[in-house]
């Protein structure tokens, strides 16, 4: 874990509008060890970028280490445990990757539920406190941070019409919860690294991935897949976590400066996942309104997609299976307190009510 350790450089323009304003001969020297989530993803581009000049903000008083998770060959589930460990700080990573441990992962975005960015938005501010009760009092963590990927859509390496066509097809994804949906609608659900699915698409190891918009089209899904399904499934919650001791072990000051950039992180990741959705999108199939550079400072790819009609029937047919199968088996993971709790911040905003666990 200690060869080739990506010391950070100055290289983001952007950046430099964001540092912020500590006097420096108060502030006190901290060496941070972070871990990113998958390499090549939307939310590690933006957080390797975040990082590269820390060292020169606080005029190396403040200085970091990050390497992705892809790097270091840790498995989705296993990210924020480097964390709670002390392996490293901090930690990135999807909150579906740790669910099937920490069932409350999956609240904030449930299939077929979440039709846009803005009620995204609201729940992630509803469901905080809990999450940041959860993280502390059971898994030593510090919750600094949350937002989303571009839309959550199908990515095919085989012809379909529709949402039909998914039966029993091997369709990679990334949650229990978006599982429990494809195995209900007839599709059999794998679990897959991100980095992996490009060689599990080459060798037919599955028919099709979900992920981001933006996130296939940047690491190249293109290359490997022949249509793309936009039906929305979810978004995809990225969180940046802390071991707590250290959290708490932190002058203030450091803290206040990790905290503003992580605000202006969270800030681009939710402007990232708005222009995304439609770029990734539109550059995928060809569509001339593609803009490359939205993603900044990793582009998009002009290809030429074969793009599959998301119907009304469709849509309805989504959040009727979700209703009937992921919805359920959540509330029956999450026990009677999740489901009160689940249902008091989150019911209003989705317009659901999760029902009492059997």
């Amino acid at each position: 874990m200690t060869a080739n350790i990506l010391r950070i450089v100055t290289t983001a323009a952007l950046l430099a509008a964001a540092a912020p304003a500590l006097a420096q001969d108060d502030f006190p020297k901290t060496d941070l060890t972070i871990i990113g989530t998958s390499a090549g993803s939307p939310p590690w581009l933006i957080e390797e970028d975040y990082w590269t000049d820390i060292d020169e903000k606080t005029d190396g008083k403040l200085t970091a280490t990050i390497r992705s998770m892809t790097e270091l060959g840790i498995k989705g589930p296993e990210a924020f445990d480097m964390a709670r460990l002390g392996t490293a700080n901090m930690v990135m990573s999807s909150l579906a990757y740790s669910s099937g441990t920490t069932v409350e992962n999956d609240a904030l975005d449930l299939p077929g539920i979440v039709p846009d960015l803005a009620t995204m938005k609201q729940a992630v501010e509803a469901y905080a406190p809990t999450l940041e009760k959860i993280y502390e009092e059971r898994l030593d963590l510090k919750l600094l941070g949350m937002w989303p990927l571009a839309a959550q859509v199908v990515w095919m390496n085989t012809p379909i019409e529709g949402l039909a066509d998914l039966k029993g097809k091997r369709i990679r994804v990334s949650g229990v919860s978006a599982a429990n949906l494809m195995e209900y609608i007839g599709a059999i659900p794998t679990t897959l690294p991100f980095a992996e699915v490009v060689p599990a698409l080459q060798r037919g190891v599955i028919d099709g991935a979900v992920t981001g918009t933006a996130a296939g089209n940047i690491a190249q899904w293109t290359d490997v897949t022949t249509h793309l399904y936009p039906l929305v499934l979810g978004w995809g919650v990225e969180a940046q976590v802390a071991n707590v001791d250290w959290w708490n072990g932190l002058d203030p000051k450091v803290r206040d400066l990790i905290m503003e950039h992580i605000d202006k992180m969270a800030e681009i990741g939710w402007q990232q996942a708005e222009v995304g959705t439609n770029n990734g999108i539109w550059c995928t199939i060809g569509d001339e309104r593609c803009d490359v550079t939205v993603t900044a400072p990793k582009n998009l790819h002009v290809t030429g997609l074969d793009l599959v009609e998301v119907t009304p029937e469709d849509q309805a047919a989504v959040k009727e299976a979700s209703l009937a199968s992921a919805l359920v088996r959540f509330a029956n993971r999450c026990g009677a307190e999740c489901v009160a709790d689940w249902n008091e911040r989150l019911g209003s905003i989705f317009g659901v009510t999760l029902p009492d666990p059997q």
